[in-house]
């Protein structure tokens, strides 16, 4: 986003310069819960299996994009 507002805006824009203005427009970044304690049906091994995998997967994934900030 910070690439972007630059390149529109014709003046260096920082990615912490970006969070701050996000922040003050009162927009917020939460990262998804992964939680099946109310939902006890018939499937719910196999979902827990599928959450399970996915959180293995996950630091993975956030150690891979190193342009997160």
């Amino acid at each position: 986003m910070a690439t972007y507002l630059s390149s529109l805006l014709g003046i260096s824009v920082s990615p912490k310069q970006t969070w701050r203005i996000v922040h003050d427009l009162g927009i917020v970044y939460k990262q998804p819960k992964l939680d099946l304690e109310k939902e006890k049906g018939d499937d719910y091994e196999e979902k827990k299996g599928k959450i399970d995998g996915y959180r293995k997967v996950s630091h993975a994934l956030l150690k891979k994009d190193s342009t997160r900030v």
